[in-house]
């Protein structure tokens, strides 16, 4: 059992992530999909507040009614995977300040999940390591390993392999959001059902990104 401690707050930025490039190689038995990927974190965040409220219940509010906010949010289960593998009992309340688009592949969810790890992780003084805090975020969800970090990464496996490349040079990303949004699960087993074979090799998108080529950046995206 956790001593009781003081209220404590924190408030992080959870930046949104676009994937420059993205191909499928692969399933695990599992369902999950093993890919290949160069993943990108830009300017549009979230924003997530946490609070430390002694006890152990673990409360998720949010502007955005579109999401979970039960048991099934991200943020409510990396909650509880910090608890369940430092073995303590804490309570805290985390509003979610919705800015990136749901549905849209975005990272929004997991972006939170990370963010509220890294939160966690330094309001609880717990000193995770970079490699635990890796293994914590692994068992919630594919993407927020990237996102622990984000930057300009070459990412493999079902997203746990992330790799730091050279950062893509300054420019800007028009970002467009129908008024539409596809369920992550359903799009990969649509992929699934047409079999796309790559169109373009993901060594050419990292060779323009190290070469501070926007314009090969553009034809190489996928």
């Amino acid at each position: 059992m956790r001593e009781k401690c003081e209220l404590k707050s924190i408030v992080l930025k959870a930046p949104a992530k676009l994937n420059l490039f993205l191909n499928t190689t692969g399933k695990r038995e599992d369902g999950y999909h093993l890919i290949e990927s160069v993943m990108q974190t830009i300017d549009l965040c979230d924003e997530v507040s946490i609070q430390l409220t002694g006890g152990n219940e673990i409360c998720v509010t949010s502007n955005e009614q579109g999401i979970p906010l039960d048991e099934g949010n991200i943020v409510s289960k990396i909650a509880r995977k910090v608890a369940e593998y430092k073995n303590i009992e804490f309570g805290c309340k985390i509003y979610i300040e919705k800015n990136i688009p749901t549905g849209a592949g975005m990272g929004g969810g997991s972006s939170d999940g990370a963010s509220t790890l890294i939160g966690l992780n330094k309001l609880l003084s717990l000193d995770l390591s970079h490699k635990e805090l890796l293994k914590i975020a692994e068992s919630v969800g594919a993407d927020i390993p990237f996102l622990l970090s984000g930057g300009t990464a070459k990412v493999f496996g079902i997203g746990e392999d992330v790799n730091s490349i050279s950062p893509l040079c300054n420019c800007y990303f028009v970002i467009v959001k129908p008024d539409v949004s596809i369920d992550t699960k359903n799009a990969y087993k649509m992929l699934d059902e047409v079999k796309i074979k790559a169109s373009k090799n993901i060594e050419d998108i990292i060779l323009a990104i190290n070469n501070n080529s926007i314009k090969d950046v553009g034809k190489n995206l996928y």
